[in-house]
């Protein structure tokens, strides 16, 4: 869980803070860096090889989704992600 940042411009990219969970809409090479410092990522196009297995050595929690989703959330907002389901919820998905 954590706060969603929408980045839609590559070149704001450094603007991800510490334990955001990132929405991109594609990923490459370049991002990586800045990529490190989130919580979690999600990514609304498919992604190469090479990029899937440094997302998976950095141990980041990543989903694909393979669609827009970037209209349905707005920056700020707090998310849950599940990187297993590939679900992601508003708020938490702890139930009390």
């Amino acid at each position: 869980m954590g706060k969603l940042r929408i980045v839609n411009v590559k070149n704001k990219i450094e603007a991800i803070e510490n334990d955001e969970i990132v929405v991109l809409q594609s990923l490459d090479r370049s991002m990586i860096d800045a990529i490190k410092k989130a919580k979690g990522i999600i990514i609304e196009e498919g992604i190469d090889p090479d990029s899937s297995r440094m997302l998976q050595n950095f141990g980041i929690p990543t989903v694909i989704k393979g669609k827009k989703i970037s209209n349905l959330f707005a920056t700020g907002e707090v998310v849950s992600l599940n990187a297993t389901t590939g679900e992601i919820k508003r708020g938490s998905m702890l139930v009390s």
